[in-house]
């Protein structure tokens, strides 16, 4: 899934510095409690209520899927935020 956090960084309980460490990458390890981040010594991983998995849903602006058509999209602005990980503006 791909998300638009632009309008919740601010909102997210565990604070923006979750969303804008993770912009660009795959968060289901985290969203679904198989993982904490690097930073947080002892910490258990934590798995999201259904509320929200509810607020995930509102976020949603597309699928990726692997046996999609090559080109769907053009990326209209590349950003590079680390040396791992990018955001992309797509236009259709």
């Amino acid at each position: 899934m791909v998300l638009d956090v632009s309008k919740f960084k601010n909102s997210h309980p565990g604070g923006n510095f979750m969303i804008y460490h993770n912009i660009g990458r795959d968060v289901s390890k985290f969203f679904y409690g198989g993982y904490t981040l690097d930073n947080e010594h002892g910490a258990k991983p934590y798995a999201h209520s259904n509320v929200a998995r509810k607020i995930v849903n509102k976020l949603l602006i597309a699928h990726l899927n692997k046996n999609a058509l090559d080109r769907l999209v053009t990326i209209s602005n590349k950003h590079q935020v680390n040396s791992t990980t990018s955001v992309f503006t797509f236009a259709i």
